[in-house]
Formats: structure tokens, sequence, C-alpha cells
């Protein structure tokens, strides 16, 4: 009687294209991860100088992706509106801010 073949029977090749596959499917994990935490850090220090400025600014949503600002919300002038956009590029990593600011309607 012969013995039937298996897949444990014959070892593994040391070139399978999985390893440089996974490798780089680890690595742009670990890159989104780090990039997630600099994007958490960034609203952060946006949030707190916005708090902490005299600005008196409340309701604002901030959304970051890579470094890009989204800033949504209503307010009250242009001249607060350049004042809240002004704080948000003081900020280091912001590297594009979109303005999603509003006025109130009359």
């Amino acid at each position: 009687m012969q013995p039937i073949p298996t897949l444990l029977s014959t070892p593994p090749k040391a070139t399978s294209p999985l390893a440089p596959v996974l490798r780089t499917f680890l690595n742009s994990l670990q890159e989104r991860r780090v990039r997630t935490a600099t994007d958490r850090a960034l609203t952060r220090r946006i949030r707190a100088a916005v708090e902490d400025s005299p600005l008196n600014v409340r309701g604002l949503s901030i959304y970051i992706h890579d470094g890009s600002v989204d800033v949504y919300g209503t307010i009250e002038s242009d001249t607060r509106r350049e004042d809240v956009l002004s704080l948000v590029a003081e900020q280091p990593g912001a590297m594009r801010i979109t303005d999603h600011l509003n006025l109130p309607e009359a």
C-alpha cells in the first residue's frame, strides 16, 4: 500500500509569493495606524486651541484624514471664520484646510 500524499508532506517553498504580499500588507496597516494616531493628535490640538481661544466658538465639527482638515459648522461672521481657519492653520500637521463653515441665515 502506498502512502496518500498530503499537503503537509511537502515543505513550503521559501520563495513563496505570499511572504512579500503579507509583509506589504502588514506595513500598510502599520502606516495607516501611525497616520490615524497622528490625525487623532491633530484633532485634539485643534479642539484644544479652539476651546482655549477667546473666539468663543461652539458647535464646530472637525474631520481629519491624512493631515487634511475639514471644518464644519455655523459661524457668526466672516472675520470669525478667518480667525478660526487661521487658528487651525497654525497647528502643526494641518496640511490642507477645507472650509465648510456657514454664516447663519438672516
